[in-house]
């Protein structure tokens, strides 16, 4: 550009000195393809040379869409004769002994054009993959002239598919010794294990968000609501004692509001009628779970303290307030606690402000009078004979710490966005954006969650810092861990890092799992399709997880594919 100066792009495509190769135009989402077409029309004329691929029926979709490409002849793939297919592996095999082995194939397809391995090559796939076997590889090519071993066209199709993986992976690591990687069986047996899935599962498209419907204990909503509850009571210290928090009682409430939540907010999810209304649902998911959770922990008060149906009444009033109102404030701004449908992404913008200020102001409208009923309920609790006295000062610090938690989740829910499947983005962006945002919610919820509940536990009248702090550093270890993981559970990253360790130490999987994924991209096993991956072949996906294909754990840790040329 320094050289030739800013005008030499457009003056090499002027002069005809540069050919365009857009290669993959499927693996965009499908609403782009359309928006590309229009766009290469409105920038180059009928007579730049370009090559565009596509598979067939995307390109077909695209074309009623924004129209024809200006001066674009469309190419599609015949059978391939048997001298097509020799002159096409001479031309990609290095000279020297591995062109000699091509003699002996060359003289079968002679003498039988018609047998069983011509037939195999004259489809345009199974010429691509006999080029990717032999002839860049050890292997020979002559093997294929066995007809003992290749009866039939589909023997020699099945050889090839099975070699694909291998010779790949190999070929990769003499081209990069140095490069970590699994070795070829193994990657084999991976991509074995993602194939048998997405065919048991009826799909292709292998989103790393839904990748917990593979763990029997994370696809149940019961199961792995109980999976997460206890998880966050593993979080939180079983040594801690303090006079003013019963920490039995905490941790059964918060077990049981965790699987009560998750419960809930998964019945709500599969309403289509209630989703549509988040704060609606957030409010019945959170009334669920903190009135649940209250009658437990409230009976497990009144038993181990032996208080009679007062103290059980007024047990379960406070524990319902306090729960309710935590965990409606973190749904507020993280969601219902169920897997999403797509991940998450963070945008701090003021787009489409008009829309999303009047929820914004709910949110905070909500938290400060929620924060103001659950203190006075608390109050009443605690100090029944100066309940007068405590109401409007309840209302009061009720009011403003509500207005202050509702603003926090505010932002939260501003700068929270669902990912849309159309984005034009890599798995790896949406997976990192998502853990964002969850790392984001989570530990604002934890904090935010905290510090509630010290406002609706604390005695009257309110105590000085000194015991606010001695009562933070008891209950961030002990509450903080339940509004981390009630707002982690609303986000796809969790779900799937869990998922992927599971599978890792079942050696079902590698640990890392998107390296392994975009190495296998770069080899061209697999297409990218915005942020799901895909076989890139539809055949090698139902061959590999054709039955016995499924490998033992390790030990330790068709769609047509015609391009369209213009």
């Amino acid at each position: 550009m320094e050289v030739f100066g800013p005008s030499v792009i457009e003056v090499l495509l002027d002069e005809h000195r540069v050919l365009p190769v857009l290669d993959g135009l499927d693996e965009l989402p499908p609403p782009a393809h359309a928006r590309v077409l229009a766009a290469l029309n409105d920038t180059l004329d009928a007579h730049t040379p370009l090559v565009l691929t596509c598979r067939t029926a995307d390109y077909t979709t695209a074309v009623a869409q924004a129209g024809v490409l200006a001066g674009a002849a469309v190419i599609e793939p015949a059978p391939v004769r048997a001298t097509d297919a020799l002159a096409l592996l001479r031309m990609a095999t290095p000279p020297g002994v591995r062109q000699a082995r091509l003699g002996a194939l060359a003289e079968h397809l002679a003498c039988h054009p018609q047998g069983p391995t011509a037939q195999a090559l004259a489809s345009p796939l199974m010429v691509a993959l006999a080029r990717a076997v032999y002839a860049d590889a050890p292997a020979d090519p002559a093997e294929l002239t066995d007809s003992r071993r290749f009866p039939t066209a589909a023997a020699v199709e099945h050889h090839l598919l099975d070699s694909l993986v291998p010779a790949l992976y190999a070929r990769a690591h003499r081209q990069d010794p140095t490069a970590r990687g699994p070795d070829p069986a193994r990657a084999r047996d991976y991509l074995t294990y993602l194939a048998t899935m997405l065919d048991r599962h009826g799909i292709h498209d292998l989103a790393w968000w839904q990748l917990y419907r593979w763990t029997p204990a994370l696809a149940q909503p019961w199961t792995r609501a109980m999976v997460w509850a206890l998880a966050a009571a593993a979080l939180s210290p079983l040594d801690v004692l303090s006079p003013e928090i019963n920490l039995p009682i905490v941790l059964l409430a918060g077990v049981v509001a965790l699987v009560c939540l998750q419960g809930a907010g998964a019945w709500m999810a599969s309403r289509t009628t209630l989703t549509a209304r988040p704060i609606a649902a957030a409010g019945f998911t959170a009334a669920c779970g903190g009135l649940v959770a209250a009658t437990a922990g409230g009976t497990f008060y009144a038993v181990r303290h032996d208080r009679g149906i007062d103290g059980f009444a007024g047990s379960v009033g406070t524990l319902a307030g306090a729960l309710g109102f935590l965990s409606l404030m973190v749904m507020f701004g993280s969601g219902l606690p169920v897997p999403p449908r797509m991940p998450s992404r963070g945008n701090l913008s003021l787009r489409n402000w008009r829309r999303r200020l009047p929820r914004a102001a709910a949110t905070v409208l909500s938290g400060a009078v929620l924060g103001g009923a659950a203190l006075n309920l608390s109050a009443l609790n605690f100090t029944p004979h100066s309940h007068e006295i405590l109401t409007w000062r309840a209302w009061q610090y009720g009011l403003a710490f509500g207005a202050v938690l509702g603003t926090g989740q505010a932002v939260l829910q501003w700068t929270r966005h669902s990912a849309n499947f159309h984005d034009v983005t890599t798995a790896r962006s949406s997976m990192r954006a998502d853990r964002f945002v969850t790392l984001a919610n989570g530990v604002t919820s934890a904090i935010l969650v905290t510090l509630a509940s010290l406002i609706l536990l604390v005695t009257y009248p309110p105590p000085g810092w000194g015991e606010v702090r001695f009562q933070l550093l008891f209950a961030l270890p002990v509450v903080g861990p339940f509004g981390l993981t009630l707002a982690a559970v609303a986000h796809a990253w969790p779900h799937y890092t869990l998922t992927r360790t599971v599978l890792a130490l079942q050696g079902r999987l590698p640990w890392r799992l998107q390296g392994f994924l975009a190495h296998a991209h770069r080899l061209g096993i697999l297409r990218q399709v915005g942020a799901v991956y895909q076989f890139r072949h539809a055949r090698l996906q139902h061959h590999l997880a054709r039955p016995g294909s499924v490998p033992r754990p390790h030990t330790s840790p068709t769609r047509s594919d015609s391009p369209s040329l213009r």
